[in-house]
């Protein structure tokens, strides 16, 4: 089910898989091959162009704990 059509709504689409990644720091093979794959993602793909809605994309980054089993550096 799509969400509803709404003023708030009405944010900044974000186009091109290279266009995504830059917003947020990663590359655009990340983007296709992982981000898009995601459940829950923001990432579509609309006549074959990724695109995003910036709003929709950072709230997922927020709202997205990281993965326990990632072993994170020392600091």
């Amino acid at each position: 089910m799509s969400t509803p059509i709404t003023p708030a709504r009405f944010d900044r689409i974000i186009w091109t898989a290279d266009g995504i990644g830059a917003r947020i720091n990663r590359s655009g093979d990340f983007v296709r091959d992982t981000l898009a794959k995601l459940p829950g993602s923001p990432v579509k793909q609309v006549a074959g162009k990724y695109c995003a809605v910036e709003r929709e994309l950072m709230e997922f980054f927020e709202s997205t704990p990281a993965d326990p089993t990632v072993t994170q550096p020392n600091r």
